[in-house]
């Protein structure tokens, strides 16, 4: 009887050890628990504080230039330098110049035109073709004039032409594509009768010359005896400037836009530049220049 209460009891102690240890491992877990919780909870503070403590990344300021309608990202530096050595410009007409290249010396800082722009490659002071450039596909102009234009400016031409003579306009074509030798022979020509800083103001040196393109002709009538001086007040010269953009044609050289190219104007001078390029500048204003620039070679 006294081993039964023996081993009794004996159980009984067991059970409460038990249920003793099972409270302790419980209490212990909770207060782990409690600590890993409080851990989280600081360094989730802690990351918070750090996030409010971080400065925001500053917002990059808008350049002056950044509005203009042809600005180029590219340029900006030369923005910046042109307008600085010429005080008192107004933003746009920073723009205008640099993307045409007045920051630059002509005939100085020059290099080879993009040939590979076709219709659309550019010739004037700072671009040049090489002596022995032969545009492609020259077409004769024979029964409208003189010379050769490449088929492309050869078959607007046509239409223009055909056109013009609807609205009872007479035109002809007094020159068109020159190679190197032509043109050689008639600016020296120019230099030895005027001297070379007048005569770079009305003639392109050799190279230099839109004429070498195949693109460009140079418009008279047959009842004229000098188109240099008499084109401008004829009605033919009214009709191209309502209508030549029509058929992908521009002046090239305007009074208005002498101090870009850098050419007296000539009311007789058309370029070649395709219909939907000729529209633009049209209806824009702007110089094959700043077309080129933002358009073509961007």
């Amino acid at each position: 009887m006294k081993n039964r209460k023996l081993k009794t009891s004996a159980k009984l102690l067991l059970f409460i050890l038990l249920i003793l240890l099972v409270i302790i491992v419980f209490l212990l877990f909770k207060k782990d628990d409690k600590k890993d919780t409080k851990k989280t909870n600081n360094n989730e503070q802690t990351e918070n504080n750090n996030k409010k403590e971080k400065p925001s990344e500053p917002v990059k300021p808008k350049n002056k230039y950044e509005d203009g309608k042809y600005y180029l990202e590219k340029n900006l530096e030369r923005y910046e330098n042109y307008d600085n050595a010429n005080p008192g410009l107004c933003r746009d007409e920073v723009i205008k110049r640099v993307n045409s290249g007045l920051d630059k010396t002509w005939y100085v800082d020059v290099e080879p035109t993009d040939l590979s722009k076709g219709n659309l490659v550019i010739v004037n002071k700072l671009h040049y073709v090489d002596q022995n450039f032969e545009p492609d596909n020259l077409v004769s102009m024979s029964g409208y004039g003189n010379g050769y234009l490449v088929k492309d400016a050869h078959d607007a031409y046509v239409e223009l032409y055909n056109a013009a003579k609807a609205d009872g306009m007479n035109l002809i074509i007094t020159t068109s594509y020159r190679n190197y030798g032509f043109q050689s022979t008639l600016y020296y020509n120019y230099v030895n009768r005027d001297g070379q800083e007048s005569a770079d103001t009305y003639s392109a040196r050799p190279g230099y010359s839109e004429h070498h393109t195949g693109l460009a002709v140079d418009l008279s009538t047959p009842s004229l005896t000098n188109a240099f001086t008499e084109f401008i007040y004829t009605d033919e010269y009214k009709w191209m400037q309502n209508n030549c953009y029509k058929y992908g044609f521009i002046q090239r050289y305007t009074d208005e836009n002498q101090y870009i190219t850098g050419y007296q104007p000539e009311a007789w001078h058309y370029r070649y530049v395709g219909k939907d390029v000729a529209k633009y500048i049209y209806e824009n204003n702007i110089t094959y220049e700043e077309y080129y620039a933002y358009f073509v070679e961007k």
